[in-house]
């Protein structure tokens, strides 16, 4: 399904495992409690795509366009969002453990939580680059009720666990 223009398609419960969903258009579809763990999602338009509860465990997702989608209660557990754009996403209680956000944008997403981030990562807003949260253990949560402008971005001299 390598580019498959699948705008507001109804995917909820399905198994898509390892799924080729390499520049995919599927903005404003529903993936709810979808099975997507190790599926290829790089370049894919998840623009207000609802995915709550979905497993992207270990999921490819470079770049994808993850804008207002909803990942309320999603395993991201190891996926590679690199580069992906999360901006407004609702984010609450989702598993990022371990996950590739290198370059992510997460401008105004929702982490009211508790949303699980990798340790050695820090929480840092967009306009001032401030610091407003370190993470030194995992699982832990960003902050709680925040809808702040932030990024996650690698820091050095975290304590190890």
């Amino acid at each position: 399904m390598d580019r498959a223009l699948l705008k507001g398609a109804d995917f909820t419960r399905s198994k898509l495992q390892r799924a080729n969903l390499i520049g995919a258009i599927l903005e404003e579809a529903r993936l709810d409690d979808a099975d997507l763990a190790g599926a290829r999602l790089s370049g894919a338009n998840l623009v207000s795509t609802s995915l709550e509860n979905a497993c992207l465990a270990k999921a490819e997702m470079e770049f994808a366009l993850l804008a207002k989608a909803v990942l309320r209660g999603a395993n991201l557990h190891e996926a590679d969002l690199s580069g992906a754009l999360l901006d407004g996403a609702v984010l609450s209680r989702a598993d990022l453990g371990e996950a590739n956000l290198r370059g992510a944008g997460l401008r105004d997403a929702w982490l009211d939580g508790p949303t699980f981030v990798r340790r050695g990562w820090a929480a840092r807003s967009l306009p001032g680059r401030r610091c407003v949260a370190l993470i030194y253990a995992a699982p832990i949560c960003v902050w709680q009720g925040s809808t702040a402008p932030i990024c996650l971005m690698p820091i050095s001299g975290a304590p190890r666990a």
